[in-house]
């Protein structure tokens, strides 16, 4: 077994031992040695210490998880990276551009160096089918998708210095990301994705995600890079060897960034001093539209669950709880309703089976990487330009 180090002993850092101590002989790191050493108790772990430079000082340890706020990731992961560690970093990654920078720029002077984020909505099982299904052309060319997560969630603690959208929201960015990435990748062969694309009810797409998210007057729609609209502009990346796409059953396919993002935030009053807490946010992709509706201060009795978010083709369409639970499709060849992935619903197994086997496969590269990271915040930020301060 490999020795990692878990830096932070919190709610999410109890998370990532659960799943890890399977696989690995994991050492416990806080600044509380007391709540360190309940961890190494709990989870059965060979040491703890309460320096971060203590734990990268020690051979043994292949590599790192750091569970920390996000205010100290970019520095915990450089120091990680210029140790030689492997690292997985939850998300976000960070909380602005210089930052990314700081990190890609850290990554970059050691190519062979293993950096995932922790997005571990990219391994849930109901995204590998979804994407299996798209795939298989199971309901044609991909139209639009509608997202929708809304709930009432406290902000304590560090939580309260940060939105909704970058600190929540930002999984279901990637979500649709992942999905945009493997529908244009699908509609190559055949043509498609080129143009504004029609909902499966013959109405334009934008008309449709106006009708869906209710009235009121349109956010204004600017391109990824804030210069009006642009093409759609893929990013490339090399997904080093290994089988990174293991858990969604196919290749891996082109990394593309959002032609178009809009936003609007309908609870964030101008001058009124707190982080954003409810987002609306429009995509595309070229034809491909996106709609994400995100927010933490709507009354919710079942706090989030029951929610639906639909994709939609030209010959099919995919209803899916939101958070995964279940999937119908209605489609050529395959219908009907799919419990996908009880056992692993959230995909924190798969994504941790990732990061060992990113330890133990020389060359191997994780699926969710530093490049999908950089994409997923470029749509948060650049989304956070509509911010009214």
């Amino acid at each position: 077994m490999k020795r990692i180090g878990l830096l932070g002993c919190g709610a999410i850092g109890r998370v990532h031992a659960r799943n890890l101590a399977p696989h690995a002989e994991l050492v416990f790191c806080s600044r509380r040695r007391a709540r360190a050493e309940e961890f190494r108790q709990q989870f059965g772990g060979v040491g703890v210490c309460q320096r971060y430079e203590d734990l990268l000082a020690m051979e043994e340890v292949a590599g790192v998880v750091i569970a920390t706020p996000p205010d100290v990731h970019t520095a915990q992961v450089v120091q990680a990276l210029e140790a030689g560690k492997a690292v997985m970093v939850e998300k976000p990654m960070c909380a602005s551009r210089a930052e990314v920078d700081e990190i890609g720029a850290a990554l970059s002077a050691r190519p062979e160096a293993v950096l995932m984020v922790a997005e571990n909505y990219y391994y849930k099982p109901s995204l590998a089918l979804m994407k299996e299904v798209i795939e298989w052309d199971g309901i044609g060319a991909v139209q639009r998708m509608v997202v929708k997560k809304l709930t009432q969630q406290s902000a304590e603690g560090w939580k309260s210095a940060y939105g909704a959208l970058l600190e929540g929201g930002i999984h279901f960015i990637a979500l649709m990301a992942d999905l945009a990435d493997t529908a244009l990748a699908a509609a190559a062969p055949r043509g498609g994705a080129d143009g504004v694309g029609e909902s499966t009810t013959g109405v334009p797409v934008d008309t449709a995600e106006a009708e869906h998210e209710g009235a009121g007057a349109p956010a204004q729609r600017v391109s990824a890079e804030g210069r009006g609209t642009a093409e759609e502009s893929p990013l490339k990346f090399d997904p080093g060897g290994g089988d990174a796409a293991s858990h969604s059953g196919g290749a891996i396919p082109e990394l593309r960034a959002p032609s178009e993002i809009a936003a609007e935030f309908p609870t964030l009053k101008r001058g009124g001093g707190r982080e954003e807490r409810h987002a609306k946010v429009q995509l595309r992709w070229n034809g491909l539209a996106g709609s994400l509706h995100y927010a933490w201060d709507r009354r919710s009795l079942l706090k989030g669950v029951f929610q639906h978010s639909v994709i939609e083709g030209d010959r099919g369409r995919i209803l899916f709880e939101s958070n995964g639970i279940y999937v119908h499709i209605k489609g050529e060849g395959r219908r009907g309703l799919t419990f996908p992935g009880v056992r692993d619903l959230m995909g924190y197994g798969e994504m941790t089976r990732d990061f060992i086997k990113c330890l133990e496969e020389k060359g191997r590269k994780p699926y969710s990487d530093f490049e999908r990271a950089k994409r997923d915040l470029s749509v948060v930020f650049q989304a956070y330009e509509e911010l009214p301060y």
